[in-house]
């Protein structure tokens, strides 16, 4: 970026020094590189313009009339020669040319310029027809052009050929369409065409292609050249493709072109289209699910985390986890499905929405190859058509049926998550073909009240994988020869992905309820597992009575969901049988012919990169909110005795009280009522002067309530009483009070603000009796408890 405002700034100054440069000094710059009838043509305009500019006059005077009288001195002897030698009849069309131009620049200027002080200078014009002189001349050298390439056509070889075409280009430079050069010039071409075609190297055969769209140039129709054309374009354009690199196929993509309906090449043209378009999009999708495609490097591989705990605004009694689920190994819950297998095409956006949808084209044969080096015989077969999900499995079958010269590694993998939700159970399970027949349920629900874990256990055996080696380019899958050729028309936003990889044995599926905490069930399978891995195989199976009395004792309970293996698997409710199931698959030479295909890796068509697909999701479960009620604050706003008593009952969430509307008037909580004040013969002093304010209530205790739903009520009831003394001795002193009064609000109305809050926390809890009346206030915290 720095050169190119470097280079533009030289330029502008250039053009600015350029702009501030007088006509003398710019004709001098053209005489000092020769060119005499350049600065004629730079003078003339500015002398025109100013006829007595002193400099361009005397440059004017030093090159007019002298150079063009010193061309008209030369015709003669040019001419004399010219129909003899091309050079010198090519000097006189350079002379007429040039004396054509000098008669065109100063043909507007005034007869005379300069001045009396200056002297002046009378202008010669030309009144000769230098037109037809040039066209004359023209002519002339055409014809020694054509006369000297003549002397030797057609020429012996190539080089002598070439040499003959550019004697004719030159007349034709001249004179286009002279006599009959262009017919000679396409069959020259023509040879040449014809001895680098013979030859039959790739750079051989970028030379023929070159002259013979010489010959469809100089003459269309010439002999069978438009035919030879598309054929070699053809030819050339199939040795580059099968170089396998990126710049070779796209130059095979041009010659293709060239090559038009020759052949299939429109096929050619139309799959490097498709492929092509690939490399233009993107890798990535959405579903309306949520579901994302992405691609990463490494080995395949599911994972489920968990994230960040939130609290729903709108709900902050349910208490959110996210979750995250990766799936890069992608499962085949229903082998019999025919949508994903070996070599398969599949639509990118379908691999997000999990509905894998196959591109059907035109496919080429694909090698596909088993990763078991005891087969016997080869362990790689074609599948002759990809497009069909037979011919994959027969390519298949081919290679197991040979057998195995030695045992198979038992290649058992596990995976245990602890699952808290029926969403979290989906994440867990990942993605894959025929995921809705897995009918994999808690018997007891998700639900945290009946006090259970609950552990996915997935347990997979790879017995082998068949694999495609990757290619170079998307173009590779697919065939040019035939018809439902691929096309980019079939493309969406998203690149298309492809089985690369298809593994094939057992897997099952457990879901393990039980008292015990998830942690605890996974290090008693962990040490099961290790237990079974060593059992030897056909032996009968011993499982420690510790273990199973801890399971019979945590009321466990198992449900499954089996792919492949032996009959009596097809449905495990217990330990034995889950443990039993492991030790069926420890051989796994005996069971390799009714392996099932259980998982798949898909790579992106654009660059190869393993497909991920990223699901989100969240387990809910109850969260409480803790309120707290604090009386602050008291008002008489009418009284005729300056001494108030006050009694105030709390109570709701975790407290309830018995009958809410009947006065407690008791010191103790025997209602449910939480005493938050009861100021006894502890009157509160308050002056007449001090009606009508608010002011701190000293000495009452808060309320803690802790709530679970929306609905869930909080009560405030309390009396405001007023001391009767009278002056006259010997009177009783006594007590009068306004009335009972309670108000119960909603944890709703606290926590969003409704007009009830809002009435109370504005107005207080008002209390009115015949003599006096007053109001309590209160405030409220509102915290979530995680």
């Amino acid at each position: 970026m720095r050169k190119l405002k470097l280079t533009i700034g030289l330029l502008l100054l250039t053009l600015a020094l350029a702009a501030c440069m007088s006509a003398a000094d710019r004709s001098r710059a053209r005489l000092a590189s020769g060119d005499y009838v350049g600065a004629i043509e730079q003078l003339a305009p500015a002398l025109t313009r100013k006829p007595n500019d002193k400099d361009a006059l005397l440059v004017f005077n030093e090159i007019y009339p002298s150079y063009p009288e010193s061309l008209l001195a030369a015709v003669p002897n040019l001419r004399a020669g010219a129909s003899r030698d091309p050079a010198v009849a090519d000097r006189l069309v350079d002379s007429f040319q040039q004396l054509l131009r000098i008669q065109r620049s100063v043909i507007g200027m005034p007869p005379t310029i300069g001045d009396n002080r200056l002297g002046l200078t009378q202008v010669r014009k030309y009144a000769d027809n230098f037109t037809a002189e040039l066209a004359a001349a023209r002519q002339v050298a055409a014809q020694a052009w054509y006369d000297q390439a003549g002397n030797t056509f057609p020429g012996t070889n190539s080089q002598e050929k070439e040499n003959l075409i550019r004697h004719y280009v030159a007349a034709e430079n001249h004179v286009p369409n002279f006599r009959d050069s262009r017919e000679r010039l396409a069959r020259l071409a023509y040879d040449i065409a014809s001895d680098y075609e013979t030859k039959g190297t790739i750079p051989d055969l970028r030379k023929a292609v070159e002259w013979l769209e010489y010959v469809q140039a100089w003459v269309p129709n010439y002999r069978d050249a438009a035919g030879r054309l598309q054929m070699l374009a053809f030819r050339l354009g199939t040795f580059l493709k099968a170089e396998r690199t990126v710049p070779s196929y796209r130059e095979a993509y041009e010659y293709f072109k060239l090559a038009g309906n020759y052949d299939n090449a429109s096929a050619e043209v139309q799959v490097f289209e498709f492929y092509d378009r690939i490399t233009q999009l993107s890798n990535q999708a959405t579903a309306a699910s949520g579901a994302r495609l992405t691609t990463a490097s490494g080995n395949p591989s599911n994972r489920v985390t968990t994230g960040g705990v939130s609290r729903d605004p709108a709900n902050p009694f349910v208490r959110r986890t996210a979750i995250q689920a990766e799936t890069s190994a992608f499962s085949i819950f229903d082998p019999s499905a025919d949508v994903v297998y070996i070599g398969a095409v599949i639509d990118g956006n379908s691999v997000a929405d999990q509905s894998f949808r196959p591109i059907l084209a035109n496919r080429a044969p694909l090698d596909i190859t088993i990763d078991l080096t005891s087969i016997r015989g080869s362990p790689t077969a074609t599948i002759a058509d990809p497009t069909r999900y037979s011919n994959a499995q027969q390519a298949v079958r081919s290679i197991i049926s040979q057998g195995v010269s030695a045992a198979i590694p038992a290649r058992m993998q596990f995976r245990m998550v602890e699952v808290k939700s029926q969403d979290h159970l989906d994440l867990a399970l990942g993605v894959g073909i025929g995921r809705g027949d897995v009918g994999l349920r808690p018997q007891t629900g998700f639900s945290d009240s009946n006090g259970l874990s609950r552990t996915l256990v997935e347990m997979t055996q790879i017995y082998y994988t068949i694999n495609i080696d990757i290619p170079n380019t998307a173009a590779a899958f697919f065939g040019t020869v035939g018809s439902n050729i691929v096309s980019a028309g079939l493309l969406n936003q998203t690149a298309p992905y492809y089985v690369s990889q298809v593994s094939y044995g057992r897997r099952a599926y457990f879901l393990i309820e039980s008292t015990e905490s998830s942690q605890a069930i996974q290090e008693q399978l962990d040490a099961a597992k290790a237990t079974a891995e060593r059992n030897p195989f056909g032996a009968a199976l011993s499982v420690s009575s510790g273990m199973r009395g801890s399971f019979d004792r945590s009321r466990t309970s198992i449900t499954s969901y089996i792919l492949g293996g032996s009959g009596r698997s097809a449905n495990i409710t217990d330990l034995d049988g889950l443990l039993q199931w492991i030790v069926d698959g420890m051989d796994a030479s005996a069971n390799l012919g009714g392996a099932l295909p259980i998982g798949f890796v898909l790579r992106s068509m654009k660059d190869n990169a393993i497909a991920v697909v990223s699901r989100v999701g969240a387990i809910s479960a109850p969260a409480p909110v803790r309120i707290v009620i604090s009386p602050i604050a008291y008002q008489i706003d009418n009284g005729n005795n300056p001494q108030t008593l006050l009694r105030l009952y709390l109570s709701g969430g975790q407290w309830q009280p018995q009958n809410p509307a009947v006065d407690p008037d008791t010191v103790v909580d025997a209602y449910g009522w939480h005493v938050a004040l009861n100021n006894g013969d502890n009157f509160i002093p308050v002056g007449n002067a001090n009606l009508g304010q608010r002011w701190p209530l000293e000495g009452a205790r808060p309320y803690t309530a802790i709530v679970g739903t929306m609905t869930d009520r909080l009560y405030i009831g309390g009396k405001l009483g007023d001391r009767v003394v009278t002056a006259e001795p010997g009177r009783t002193i006594g007590n009068t009070w306004a009335g009972y009064q309670v108000i119960n609000l909603s944890a709703e109305d606290i926590i969003r603000q409704t007009p009830a809050y809002l009435r109370l926390m504005q107005e207080g809890l008002f209390f009115r009796g015949p003599d006096f009346s007053g109001r309590i206030f209160f405030a409220f915290a509102v915290e979530l408890v995680d």
